[in-house]
């Protein structure tokens, strides 16, 4: 379902409305994904994905980033931790992820009883949770938002760099860091 704006009449039928929504995503994506045919094809090469990985991925770069400007760099970030053969266990540790698994899959996480909105240390240590990519390698089952055309272009053509980790700073920025120690360094300062 592409997040857009839409006239509707109030009579449609709601398979109507979903049906119109998934052929503009259809219509819209389609012009990115042939914009950006190489980095497909370098996520295709590097990590064995197609389109849909792609829409994965860039739902939580959608649901990370706040300001244009860092979109890339937080999908640079993700990528980095699944290619880099260093970074093991290959897992994202996306806060939104665990969230959406709360919101997606009530009753199936122990530890998503009391979910409120905001994640708890136990959320992020619950394995039950299929959305868990503090848990999880790789990317979750499916998409966990709609993702707009910028994060989808992010995916597609990555800022280049070497960050594994970054924290959320205030004002919807964040500090990005290549080492544990300097991610860790920059989480004291955050909080």
């Amino acid at each position: 379902l592409f997040p857009d704006t839409y006239r509707l009449r109030e009579a449609m039928e709601p398979h109507d409305v979903v049906r119109r929504m998934v052929a503009n995503a259809q219509r819209r994506m389609e012009v990115v994904f042939e914009e950006n045919a190489a980095g497909l094809a370098e996520l295709e090469r590097t990590l064995g994905w197609g389109r849909h990985q792609a829409l994965v991925l860039a739902s939580i770069v959608e649901r990370e980033a706040v300001h244009a400007d860092e979109r890339p760099v937080i999908a640079g970030v993700f990528l980095n931790r699944l290619r880099d053969e260093s970074f093991v266990p290959h897992r994202l540790d996306a806060d939104p992820t665990v969230s959406y698994g709360c919101l997606a899959a009530p009753g199936v996480a122990p530890s998503c009883a009391s979910f409120s909105g905001r994640i708890s240390r136990a959320m992020t240590h619950d394995a039950a949770n299929p959305y868990n990519t503090y848990r999880r390698e790789g990317l979750p089952p499916g998409p966990i938002a709609n993702p707009g055309l910028d994060s989808l272009r992010a995916v597609l053509a990555p800022a280049s760099h070497r960050y594994l980790f970054f924290v959320a700073t205030g004002g919807g920025r964040h500090t990005f860091s290549e080492t544990i120690d300097e991610h860790n360094t920059a989480v004291l300062r955050a909080r």
